[in-house]
């Protein structure tokens, strides 16, 4: 399903969605979420982490069992001002992290110049990405024809990385250079999961891995916020 027709296909195949509101955020419910877990804390907590002039870039969210998610392969999509989140949680930190990672999204659409612009982030991430090649290559993995650098999503570099190499031992190549596997399939995955670090984890291990990532979003954050503060 193209990107534009996701908002219209919600909307009109959907007529009996569930509106509930949450300080800050507008949620539709399409299908609901285990019962084990509290969306509203979900929700209190996500407008607690984040300062406000990010909380404003998504209008609208809308949770439930969309194929064009299940077709994807994801559990979350951002769109024009929108996040779309699979009702398909393990529990609270799982929705929770999506929801973040969404964000991350949306900062990037609206901060996209002041992020990659000087390419930082990008120069970091290519960096680690050469020492990634040159570990598979020494571990025998045939890479001839494998484009490992990608700005934008390359299909063939995502499956050469989850079906050739497999996520378990992709994890013990990027020790101390990427902060999960998923993180080294594309730029924009890179900064999000760095974006979740931030948020939800560990800021110095950020920082000690991830240094442009963090001062990006360090900046962005103190940029706008007087009253915040993170010692660098």
């Amino acid at each position: 399903m193209k990107n534009e027709k996701v908002a219209n296909y919600v909307k009109t195949r959907n007529k009996k969605l569930f509106e509930q509101r949450f300080k800050h955020f507008q949620v539709f419910i399409q299908s609901p979420l285990p019962e084990h877990i509290d969306i509203e804390s979900v929700f209190n907590e996500v407008e607690y982490l984040l300062p406000k002039h990010f909380l404003n870039l998504v209008d609208v969210t809308y949770i439930g069992a969309f194929p064009f998610l299940k077709e994807r392969k994801i559990n979350a999509m951002y769109q024009d001002g929108a996040l779309y989140i699979s009702n398909e949680q393990d529990d609270a930190f799982d929705i929770k992290d999506d929801i973040i990672h969404e964000f991350a999204h949306a900062i990037e659409d609206k901060y996209g110049d002041m992020l990659y612009e000087d390419e930082e982030i990008q120069n970091e991430y290519f960096g680690k990405l050469k020492k990634l090649r040159n570990y598979l290559s020494f571990e025998g993995y045939d890479i001839k024809g494998i484009n490992f650098f990608n700005i934008k999503y390359n299909q063939q570099f995502d499956e050469f990385l989850l079906n050739d190499v497999g996520y378990e031992k992709l994890k013990g190549f990027i020790n101390g250079l990427f902060l999960a596997p998923y993180s080294v399939t594309s730029l924009r995955e890179y900064f999000a999961r760095g974006f979740e670090e931030f948020f939800l984890g560990d800021r110095d291990y950020l920082r000690s891995v991830c240094p442009y990532v963090f001062l990006k979003v360090n900046n962005l954050v103190s940029n706008f916020e007087e009253d915040y503060e993170y010692e660098i």
